[in-house]
């Protein structure tokens, strides 16, 4: 890109101006202002939102003597390139950057950066209010294509420029959609248990699990498990320590009373008639349900209460909390008009 040592005239490399300049005189110009003007970062873009990461954090380098060397392969060297400059009446002649990057830089990047603009898919969903089924419409997500999203960046850096790069998406469909639940209309089982409202710690507990599990809609052939439904149940989680029974004693222990939750649940789900997998007793009587149609649970020792839909379609939990009750509802499809469900137990000695 020299003509016995300057640059042709006129000549602007990323809004610099190195026109006539001396080749060495133009680098130096180059490296002193490059910097100002493209370390903005990388821009990638979506319909809402812009991330900006830094040109250094992508390992993205500036090949100074390639970009001057694009005056000679844009046909600005040499004599001809001063033929060429006085035929064109001192035109502007605008160049590019070159940029140098590592593709394994890169990837790593887009991976980072995809937590930013992925969306998860929302199921639709079902809530029981007022005595009536409200169906709230399924959301689809989206997740980014990041293979797409590499490629245009390196079509960006090729081209001289730092973006905006158009983040490329794949679309992420929910487990449950709309159209799934259409048949979730009936009553298929219900169990109501009594509580003592002024014990505040234990009332919490019983809100909390309930609001946790509430809504669930489990598919057909699949197994629910209330401890993982549930979660973790420590105090930064909300619960409280209330009564539990532990080695047949009476003990206070964080997340008192969430055994009644499972054994309202577990109850309903008799009614429903599915299919129970899991489900252990307390080690004592208990006040809220007859002896035999208790059920307790404990994520420390792994004791849990499991059911599958054994229907041809999915079915919805609800457990809600009124005064001193809590509700258990398992609504389905109805395929056995008038079917009746009797639930007897057995006492071993």
């Amino acid at each position: 890109a020299k003509d016995n040592g300057r640059i042709p005239p006129n000549t602007f490399i990323a809004g610099i101006p190195v026109g006539g300049l001396p080749y060495e005189k133009a680098k130096e110009k180059l490296l002193a202002g490059i910097s100002e003007r493209i370390d903005n970062g990388v821009v990638f873009s979506s319909k809402d939102k812009n991330v900006s990461v830094a040109r250094q954090d992508c390992h993205i380098g500036i090949d100074i003597e390639q970009s001057l060397a694009r005056c000679q392969d844009e046909g600005w060297a040499g004599w001809q390139g001063m033929v060429i400059h006085s035929l064109s009446r001192a035109k502007r002649r605008d160049l590019l950057i070159v940029f140098t990057w590592n593709r394994g830089n890169l990837e790593q990047v887009i991976r980072k950066l995809s937590s930013e603009f992925d969306v998860p898919a929302k199921d639709a969903r079902i809530i029981w209010r007022d005595d009536s089924l409200e169906y709230i419409p399924h959301e689809n997500g989206r997740k980014v294509d990041q293979e797409t999203t590499l490629r245009r960046l390196e079509q960006s850096l090729a081209a001289g420029k730092l973006g905006p790069v158009s983040i490329a998406f794949k679309t992420v469909y929910p487990r449950v959609k709309l159209d799934d639940i259409k048949t979730v209309k009936d009553t298929l089982g219900v169990y109501v248990t009594t509580f003592d409202p002024n014990q505040k710690a234990r009332t919490n507990n019983l809100k909390l699990a309930a609001a946790s599990i509430d809504g669930t809609i489990i598919m057909p052939d699949q197994v629910f498990s209330l401890n993982e439904a549930l979660g973790p149940r420590s105090e930064k989680d909300g619960y409280q320590k209330a009564p539990v029974f532990a080695n047949n004693r009476v003990v206070q222990d964080v997340g008192g009373g969430i055994c009644q939750v499972a054994t309202t649940l577990y109850n309903a789900v008799l009614q429903a008639g599915l299919e129970i997998i899991e489900r252990r007793p307390h080690s004592r009587p208990i006040s809220y349900a007859p002896l035999g149609l208790d059920a307790t649970i404990s994520s420390t020792a792994g004791t849990d209460m499991k059911f599958r839909n054994n229907t041809d379609f999915p079915v919805m939990i609800s457990v809600s909390v009124k005064d001193d009750k809590l509700i258990a509802r398992i609504f389905g499809c109805q395929t056995y008009a008038g079917r009746k469900i009797r639930v007897e137990t057995e006492k071993k000695e």
